[in-house]
């Protein structure tokens, strides 16, 4: 950790391998169409966080699945430090890297998916800012997950007997933290891209920034 860093970014992300990443978008994009949308995705998001780490003096982490830490650090660049989710469910994998971080001595940590194409750099702001009042942060899914989870302190129960995958997600981890008198602050509600019908959100994004899609 870096003598003065007092907040990390944590990113989830996984090479772009055709037939590896996207599955619910293989059949209609097809493996590679899917990965060049994956790379497209998560190069937007990796821009935000070298943004947001030039801007607030934050470390960058990438925690990523399969592929080795020499070819997730070729595709990243040095900005990240990389290292493997390790094993386990969702909540187990989110839970390890943002508690890793706290123990560290890491003040302000806070997870973010890879696909949320209307994610915009003053919404991560606000993130960490609200982290200096408020014990947890989410950011609300349209379909009913979270797309960002940060924690000042520790916080491991939010993350257990949670039905990942479905549209319970953001409920069930509100109800845990209720249960442990956390309040969580929440974020605006945006939407990620995982199936056909969320390809709209891309669209729409892809458009206002007058980009090819």
């Amino acid at each position: 950790m870096s003598a003065l860093a007092q907040e990390r970014l944590i990113v989830f992300t996984r090479l772009p391998v055709a037939g590896r990443v996207k599955p619910g978008l293989v059949a209609l994009l097809g493996a590679e169409g899917a990965a060049r949308l994956h790379c497209r995705l998560s190069e937007r998001t990796l821009a935000l966080a070298r943004r947001l780490a030039r801007e607030r003096g934050l470390e960058l982490e990438a925690r990523y699945r399969g592929g080795s830490a020499a070819a997730i650090g070729a595709w990243l660049g040095p900005e990240f430090l990389c290292r493997p989710q390790g094993e386990g469910d969702p909540g187990a994998r989110m839970s390890r890297a943002l508690h890793e971080a706290l123990a560290a001595g890491i003040e302000r940590a806070v997870l973010l998916a890879r696909d949320v194409p209307e994610l915009e750099a003053p919404i991560l702001h606000r993130a960490f800012e609200s982290l200096r009042r408020r014990p947890l942060v989410l950011g609300p899914t349209t379909q009913g997950g979270y797309y960002l989870v940060g924690l000042s302190r520790p916080a491991p129960p939010i993350f257990k007997g949670v039905d990942w995958g479905s549209g319970r997600v953001l409920a069930q981890t509100r109800s845990l933290a209720k249960a442990l008198g956390l309040e969580a602050h929440l974020l605006p509600l945006l939407g990620v891209v995982e199936r056909p019908q969320d390809l709209e959100v891309w669209e729409r994004a892809a458009g206002s920034r007058a980009e090819p899609r």
